[in-house]
């Protein structure tokens, strides 16, 4: 007695979601009753593909049916077979993108043919366009539903493809006081949650956002990086001040570019550097 197509169809669609990149017919048939014969499969994979709720893709020489949702089938459904080429490069580029001029290449298709093709895919919004920090003059295109890789973004230190100094520079400059004015090591996540408790940054950063950073006081000489033991015995690593800095790594703390009445400032006058409280404790600070 023949399997009902249906419910195959529906144990094929379970199983091929299990994973992102899709599954193999091996995997596909050991969920499979035992009776269903090999037309049976077949047809079932068929259905699938026509409709749009299975993707074939070859990864490492094997073939691998992946699971498409329902939605996301539909909007495929009236592509062009060209569409639908281009979409699958698109697709495979996942959130690092394609480059037009790749894209033309894999394809084998005329530019304005491309164009048109791309710009109709946009309509529907299955692909966008952007533009990385290494190429700027680059037009990238990636699947609608994902967002770019910090890899082509530059992540939030960027604005614009652009480098936002005054941005790090502040997130720089109130991390450290937090780790100078802690009595003991702190972790990332402290820094973190310090710098969030501000509300500095209006998108959010990730924990490797703040390592990154932390990263660079240590190449700049200001911090350094320890391990020690948690309460519950596990490694965790810490942040501490330098104990040991360098003229060049302070002078950015030098009290005298944020007073507020360095105008009025001068040697023999009342504001003094010679009777700056501020001054002197900064100097006391330098340890050569």
């Amino acid at each position: 007695m023949a399997t009902d197509i249906e419910k195959l169809e529906e144990i094929v669609l379970r199983v091929a979601s299990v994973e992102p990149y899709g599954v193999t017919d091996e995997e596909i048939r050991k969920n499979l009753p035992e009776n269903v014969s090999p037309n049976e499969r077949l047809q079932t994979y068929n259905n699938l593909l026509q409709r749009g709720r299975l993707q074939l893709k070859k990864l490492h020489g094997k073939l691998f049916y992946q699971a498409v949702e329902e939605h996301f089938a539909n909007k495929l459904q009236g592509l062009t077979a060209e569409e639908r080429l281009v979409y699958s490069h698109v697709e495979e580029a996942g959130n690092k993108g394609i480059w037009t001029r790749d894209l033309r290449n894999v394809s084998r298709l005329q530019q304005t043919q491309l164009t048109k093709i791309l710009k109709n895919l946009e309509l529907k919004k299955l692909v966008k366009p952007f533009k990385s920090v290494k190429s700027k003059n680059k037009k990238l295109y990636m699947p609608f539903d994902l967002e770019p890789s910090v890899d082509v973004t530059g992540g939030p230190w960027y604005c614009n493809q652009e480098f936002d100094a005054e941005f790090f520079d502040i997130l720089y400059k109130q991390s450290l006081r937090f780790i100078r004015g802690s009595s003991t090591a702190v972790t990332v996540g402290e820094v973190a949650n310090h710098i969030t408790s501000l509300g500095i940054s209006k998108e959010k950063l990730e924990i490797n956002d703040f390592e990154s950073l932390l990263q660079t006081m240590i190449y700049d000489g200001v911090i350094e990086k320890l391990s020690k033991r948690s309460e519950s015995g596990n490694s965790i690593v810490v942040y501490r001040s330098c104990r040991h800095t360098t003229p060049f790594a302070t002078l950015g703390e030098v009290p005298c570019g944020i007073c507020p009445v360095y105008k009025s400032c001068s040697i023999d006058g009342t504001i003094s550097p010679a009777n700056c409280i501020y001054l002197q404790k900064w100097e006391e600070s330098l340890e050569f």
